[in-house]
């Protein structure tokens, strides 16, 4: 299997989501270039944080908004400052 060829052989004595969890955070993936990714609507930044690398996915938010205020602030305190009102 492709996705194991990079792996040590010490880690197959763990379960597959274990294997999984151990590549993701080890960056032994090839690095792919990061995908930009705008959220209408973005509320506090919830779909956003599964896109992004915390979640092992290579996305990066570009630009966000919301109509609300307090949502906004939340999402610039957790993700920088380009989500709009």
């Amino acid at each position: 299997m492709k996705l194991f060829s990079r792996v040590p052989a010490s880690i197959f004595k763990i379960s597959e989501d274990e294997a999984v969890y151990h590549i993701r955070t080890h960056q032994n993936l090839v690095k792919t270039p990061a995908l930009k990714l705008i959220d209408l609507f973005s509320g506090a930044g919830g779909l956003t944080l599964g896109f992004t690398n915390r979640m092992g996915h290579c996305f990066e938010s570009a630009w966000a908004n919301d109509f609300n205020q307090y949502a906004a602030n939340t999402y610039n305190a957790n993700f920088g400052s380009h989500c709009t009102v």
